[in-house]
């Protein structure tokens, strides 16, 4: 109760007690009392509906009067009345036992009247309170922005407010209706949910077991996390896929860091090897040169001479192959069209490597399609160059077998393609020795080098040289079988002797 003044209505034509109550509050509450008297229940109610009073006093029979207003207990009116009964002496029953509301009339004692209305109006004050926060409670969950629902442990629906009207549409939840979704305390649920809209919702949902009303419930509420999952889903895919960026650029960094270092041991073995290369003619140079001066005869002058210039092709073919690929690699490549006779290049080729097929015993054969013509227009040095390595290469893995120089022409959209293969009845190569054979400095298997020599870079200067003349270039090999490697290049057929000569 709070410290301002008390107001008293008193219903009733005998109000002797009036003063003794009056008195009675003023020195048990130490406020000031005002107590206003009215016989006449009409005018008491005219001045209830103007000015406001903490108690009213009233018989039971003007309680119960069809004209005294049923709201007086503050439910419908701005003020707050906190009502006591008097009763007669015959008027007590069962339904007025034990109601501290109700108060014997005779004879009036103030100690128990003040008390009585002392705690009438703590009553009504507590009821008050207890509406306010009620209502309060009950504004936030129906303002909750969270679909709460309470159900009964049977599923049925107790309450729900409007967030769960609104997501579950105006038939989806109904009093007196059953929640379909099984409910156990303490655990979170993601459910799927279509809303009333149409529009597909990811809610999670938490329960705890509640009393309502005096029977057990399970409280349920409902928050929609659409937006979370879609933001948590695209920050995964985010994720993935800067995992996926950073997968493959350390792979890339991975391949970048073992060429190089591929590419440095392949360049240490290139200069073992051509180390070895280039000592060998040189050698032979100088020491025939040494014995020239000590030659005895013709012969023996002869003999050492060829020596010397045989040696000293060996080492200027060599520096031509190291030229040859650094022009290749800075790009300097020029290529020079000429018209000339595709056969006697074939047997001019045929005829220079006799020599050394025979020092193998390999026999070298060149087959020439009747549909190649004698005349083409190319780049005759370069196609030399590229057989020249096919052919030398074929021999020098070929003991005791044979060399096949092919040339055929096939028919293009745009101009003739002539294909030029060497085939070998040689070693072969096996799949792992394949897969680096054009690649500079590397030889199919370097265990070979001890036995066959070579730098590695014949092929490699083959295919950008083919490739230079707008060509491909290829091979097929099968260990202990042989290889043919080969070569397209576009060409040009003159058509006249005008045009050859030209």
């Amino acid at each position: 109760m709070t410290n301002s003044n008390l107001t008293i209505l008193v219903i009733d034509q005998n109000s002797d007690y009036a003063s003794e109550v009056q008195h009675s509050l003023e020195q048990r509450t130490h406020r000031s009392v005002e107590v206003v008297v009215e016989p006449d229940v009409n005018q008491a109610l005219k001045k209830m509906s103007v000015r406001d009073f903490d108690v009213v006093l009233a018989k039971r029979d003007t309680l119960d009067s069809s004209r005294f207003p049923s709201h007086l207990d503050g439910d419908g009116h701005d003020g707050f009345h906190s009502i006591v009964g008097m009763l007669q002496p015959g008027n007590i029953d069962d339904d007025n036992v034990g109601n501290s509301d109700f108060l014997v009339k005779v004879p009036v004692q103030p100690d128990v009247l003040t008390q009585l209305i002392l705690n009438t109006i703590e009553k009504y004050q507590l009821r008050a309170t207890l509406q306010s926060t009620e209502n309060d409670l009950r504004k936030v969950i129906e303002k909750n922005a969270d679909s709460i629902l309470v159900v009964d442990e049977y599923g049925g629906l107790l309450f729900w407010n409007a967030a769960a009207q609104h997501l579950f549409g105006p038939t989806g939840l109904s009093a007196g209706g059953v929640f379909g979704i099984p409910l156990i305390a303490g655990e979170t649920t993601e459910l799927d949910i279509v809303s009333s809209a149409g529009n597909r919702i990811v809610a999670e949902m938490r329960v705890v077991d509640i009393e309502w009303s005096g029977q057990k419930a399970c409280l349920a509420s409902l928050r929609d996390v659409t937006q979370r999952k879609l933001t948590e889903e695209l920050l995964e895919t985010k994720v993935r896929e800067r995992t996926t960026e950073l997968e493959a650029l350390n792979k890339e960094l991975r391949n970048m860091y073992e060429a190089a270092d591929n590419a440095a041991k392949v360049r240490s073995q290139f200069i073992a090897n051509f180390s070895h290369e280039v000592r060998t003619p040189l050698g032979g140079v100088v020491a025939a040169a040494e014995m020239l001066p000590m030659a005895e005869n013709v012969d023996e002058f002869h003999e050492l001479g060829t020596s010397v210039f045989n040696s000293s092709k060996n080492l200027l073919k060599l520096v031509e192959s190291i030229l040859d690929f650094s022009k290749l690699e800075s790009g300097s490549v020029t290529l020079v069209q000429s018209d000339f006779n595709l056969r006697e290049l074939l047997d001019s080729i045929t005829e220079s490597v006799i020599s050394i097929a025979e020092a193998n015993s390999v026999g070298v054969h060149c087959k020439i399609d009747s549909l190649v013509p004698d005349m083409v227009r190319t780049d005759a040095v370069k196609i030399r160059q590229v057989i020249l390595n096919f052919v030398h290469n074929a021999i020098k893995f070929t003991k005791n077998g044979t060399v096949e120089i092919c040339a055929t022409l096939e028919d293009s959209a745009d101009q003739p393609v002539l294909k030029i293969s060497v085939k070998d009845s040689g070693i072969g190569m096996s799949p792992a020795e394949c897969e680096n054979i054009f690649k500079p400095f590397v030889q199919g298997n370097r265990t070979i080098y001890g036995s066959y020599g070579g730098t590695g870079l014949g092929l490699s200067i083959c295919k950008q040289l083919v490739q230079a003349m707008k060509g491909t270039i290829g091979f097929c090999s099968e260990q202990g079988q042989g290889s043919t490697f080969w070569f397209a290049i576009p060409v040009t057929l003159p058509t006249t002797k005008a045009q050859t000569a030209q």
